[in-house]
């Protein structure tokens, strides 16, 4: 029986990563991660690999819960293994502070150790806030979770192509299946005008002596005003 042949199109961490569950899941497939730029120079590298649930517009809360759990339980098991320091995913603790009281997120029970912070506490750490909450979770490095997954990519078989695409059709005929990781680029390939960038900050401090991470999100709603990490 002939071999099914997939192109995955992207090679940023959503990319790779489909990549590499298809090899798992769907053995007897030829697997093609197609990019016009690969790591370090995709939009993921520089992203804030802090794992934690943020709000999606039109997707049910269960379907967000599910995809946090079960990629918080692989990034567990990658922490605990040989590959840990390898593939950049390691545990981070730290506080969520807010300028207000706010309810308790859906997710308090799957991260490590959430609790409310305590007057005092707040008071004694950020003066300006009212609200807060500490807790355990993971933060995976793209810059270093990417090209640990492109490795076991193509030791796994699969073919890393550089190439630009405009159009899907011109993979027509050449793939049975086409997957679409390409991110805001989908606006043109999908032809999406609905498709645009959500833009977030991360301001990265010299500050060693810090050893937590603080996040103050612009709304109870979880949009974020900035980001302040410090280790």
């Amino acid at each position: 029986m002939a071999r099914h042949k997939v192109a995955v199109v992207g090679a940023g961490i959503i990319g790779v990563a489909t990549a590499v569950n298809i090899q798992t899941l769907c053995p007897d497939a030829d697997v093609t991660i197609i990019a016009e730029k690969f790591s370090p120079d995709t939009t993921s590298d520089g992203a804030a690999g802090f794992v934690q649930p943020y709000l999606v517009v039109g997707t049910p809360d269960e379907d967000v819960m599910r995809w946090f759990v079960s990629t918080f339980e692989h990034l567990r098991k990658l922490i605990l293994s040989l590959n840990a320091g390898k593939s950049g995913v390691h545990f981070t603790s730290g506080y969520n502070v807010f300028k207000h009281k706010v309810p308790d997120p859906n997710w308090k029970d799957d991260v490590i150790g959430f609790r409310i912070i305590p007057e005092k506490e707040l008071q004694l750490l950020f003066p300006s806030f009212k609200y807060g909450w500490f807790f355990t979770t993971i933060m995976c490095e793209s810059h270093r979770y990417i090209p640990f997954l492109t490795e076991r990519f193509q030791k796994n078989g699969g073919v890393v192509m550089q190439r630009r695409i405009s159009s899907f059709a011109e993979l027509s005929g050449q793939y049975d299946v086409v997957v679409n990781c390409t991110g805001v680029w989908s606006r043109f390939l999908a032809n999406d005008d609905s498709v645009r960038p959500v833009r977030g900050q991360v301001m990265r401090v010299s500050a060693s002596w810090i050893k937590t991470h603080g996040r103050c999100p612009g709304s109870a709603d979880g949009t974020d005003k900035y980001h302040v990490y410090a280790r």
